[in-house]
């Protein structure tokens, strides 16, 4: 099966999340959309990770400290 694409992912994402369903079908369609975003984020943490020739965990950890880290405009 061939991967979609970053945009038909981000496109499914927006309609699942934002499904005008009622109950049990609205929290479905935002649970899907939580989890194929967090599957497409992994993604491309890895693929960065093999990139910079890092782990994935030490990206991860590089990514949460430059979030932490104050911006000095």
């Amino acid at each position: 099966m061939k991967r979609p694409t970053n945009e038909q992912i981000e496109t499914a994402i927006a309609w699942l999340d934002s499904n005008e369903g009622e109950g049990a079908e609205r929290e479905a369609c935002v649970a899907v959309a939580a989890w194929i975003d967090h599957l497409a984020k992994e993604a491309f943490i890895r693929e960065m990770a093999r990139a910079g020739g890092v782990t994935p965990a030490q990206l991860r950890r590089k990514i949460k400290q430059t979030e932490a880290t104050p911006r000095v405009e």
